[in-house]
């Protein structure tokens, strides 16, 4: 008896500690809820919702939602309400080709998609930053009401795990629009 009872705190301790945290965005800037899974933490920043497991520049899972009258810093293209998926990721792509930071972008896939249970676009790119580092990129993305909702899982080409796939599966998963 006196082992179980012992055993009981142990239990529950790992129990908290492996278990996935759903976290709600501050409602004035971000109107989303996503789980996030176990071993990975949210960077805090005011102006990015972030989770890594590494740190940034090994691979992270970036959060974004951007209002469709808001303008890309690099593009002319807009994004307009009830826009066709693959209509939205060409926006996407051309802000990325048109960005002079971004090098040797090598866009793999394009595809629509189900984020959560939204429909939306599936990105899959390589590309380079001015500071000598790469990345493989999946993105995702799309479109509800007056909102762009986009997640991306970004990582340096020696740090891609197979671990991580299936955390950002689950994580698009569990990705749900608030109001």
């Amino acid at each position: 008896m006196k082992r179980i009872i012992w055993l009981m705190p142990v239990l529950l301790v790992w129990a908290c500690a492996t278990a996935q945290v759903a976290i709600e965005c501050d409602p004035e800037k971000r109107n989303f809820s996503v789980e996030i899974p176990p071993g990975w933490k949210q960077l805090s920043s005011s102006e990015v919702f972030l989770i890594t497991r590494e740190g940034p520049y090994s691979q992270y899972i970036l959060f974004r939602q951007r209002h469709i009258h808001e303008h890309f810093t690099h593009t002319t293209k807009r994004l307009y309400k009830n826009m066709p998926p693959l209509e939205a990721a060409d926006v996407i792509i051309d802000e990325m080709k048109s960005d002079p930071s971004v090098l040797n972008l090598h866009v793999v896939q394009t595809a629509t998609a189900v984020v959560g249970s939204y429909p939306g676009f599936k990105i899959v790119f390589d590309y380079g930053i001015m500071q000598g580092h790469s990345f493989s990129t999946i993105y995702y993305g799309f479109l509800q009401g007056d909102w762009l909702y986009s997640i991306r899982y970004n990582a340096s080409p020696d740090a891609v795990a197979e671990q991580d796939a299936e955390d950002f599966q689950k994580v698009l998963k569990s990705f749900r629009c608030k109001g």
